[in-house]
Formats: C-alpha cells, sequence, structure tokens
C-alpha cells in the first residue's frame, strides 16, 4: 500500500517538513526544533506527544534552561547542579517554616543532647567531628560571601543573648568552661599568644 505524503499536515505544534516514506516523519515545532517523530503521529489514536522534546521537557526551574524531555517524568531541573540547587532551596523554606515551632525546638533541643553525650563519651567520634568542623570553617572562610554571612549570624546571635539575661548568664559560664578546658595549643590556635599561667587560673576560679 502506498503510503499517504504528510508533507505540511500539522499535528499539535509539529509541522511536518518531509516525508520520505519511511516509519519516521521529519517535523518542525511551532518554536522553531526540527525533529524526527515515528508515522503513528498521524492516527487519531496516537497518545504520544505531539510537540518537540524542549517543548515537552520545559525550562529548569533554577537557571531557566531549555530542558530536553527523553521519557518518563517530566524534569523539573536541566543538571545534578541545578538540582541539588533547588532541592538546597526547597529545604531552606522548609526550614523557615518549622524553625519558631515548639515541635521543632524539641526536637534539635533533644538531638543536640544526645550528640553531646555521645561526644563526651567517645573520644575517636569527638576528634573525628572536630576535624570535621575545623575543614567546614577552613572552606567557608576562603569564600568572602560566607564570611559576611557568619558575622551577620553571629552579631544577631550576641543581640539576642545581650537582650535576655538568663540566656546571657548561662552563655558566659559556658564560655568560661570552654575556656578553662582549652588546651594550651588550642588556646595558642584560638588566640594566636601563648597562655600564661595567670589566666589559666583567673579562668578556673570563675568557675568556683
Amino acid at each position: 500500500m502506498m503510503k499517504i505524503d504528510r508533507t505540511g499536515q500539522k499535528f499539535g505544534k509539529l509541522t511536518v517538513i518531509a516525508d520520505s516514506g519511511n516509519a519516521q516523519l521529519l517535523c518542525r515545532c511551532d518554536c522553531g526544533v526540527e525533529e524526527l517523530l515515528p508515522r503513528g503521529i498521524t492516527k487519531p489514536s496516537y497518545k504520544g506527544r505531539k510537540m518537540c522534546s524542549y517543548c515537552k521537557g520545559g525550562v529548569c526551574e533554577v537557571c531557566g534552561k531549555r530542558i530536553k524531555y527523553n521519557s518518563g517524568q517530566i524534569p523539573a531541573t536541566c543538571s545534578d547542579a541545578c538540582a541539588k540547587a533547588r532541592n538546597n532551596e526547597r529545604e531552606k523554606l522548609r526550614y523557615q517554616a518549622v524553625k519558631n515551632t515548639e515541635a521543632y525546638k524539641n526536637t534539635r533541643s533533644s538531638y543536640l543532647s544526645k550528640l553531646r553525650e555521645r561526644l563526651n563519651s567517645d573520644p575517636v567520634l569527638y576528634a573525628a567531628f572536630r576535624e570535621r568542623a575545623k575543614s567546614y570553617l577552613k572552606k567557608s572562610r576562603s569564600k568572602p560571601e560566607q564570611i559576611e554571612k557568619a558575622k551577620f549570624i553571629a552579631k544577631a546571635r550576641w543581640q539576642r543573648i545581650k537582650n535576655d539575661d538568663a540566656l546571657y548568664e548561662t552563655s558566659v559560664l559556658y564560655a568560661r568552661k570552654q575556656y578553662d578546658n582549652y588546651s594550651d595549643d588550642d588556646y595558642k590556635r584560638i588566640f594566636n599568644r601563648e597562655r600564661s599561667h595567670t589566666r589559666a587560673r583567673k579562668s578556673r576560679s570563675c568557675l568556683e
């Protein structure tokens, strides 16, 4: 049976621009993209896409780049990097929505208490935790925007502590305890100076 030449016919957003009689038709989408589509597109029972793969895929929610659709679920992003950025942004929005709720505060307080207990009872885990924290701080300090963000957060936190007498007193006692527990090497690394015996005695006297 001789196949009908479909050149010039339009199906959805696709216009047939070349029909060689094979199983595929060369079509041009309204957006200008040209692709090969199965000849079945001409049948009323055809359930596939009647647009190019880029129109079907849409645009990336992060960078706005057009996404080429292959199969399955329509993607929201064009790459792994954009997917990660999208997930991070959604997680930030979720955090902003729950951070002031009592349920979140109780869960976080319980988690931190358990974490402190584990760190205090496991020196190996504590050392690994400290190394990871140091690595993160070193990485963050290499980015100016991260430095400014950290300064802003620290300043806001300090203002909140100063405005609460009970919280301020607790913070001072905790800082003195931490200070007293510093080794001489830690003291030198943090304060960039040698630790004198006078400073050590003064710190201990504050806790008595």
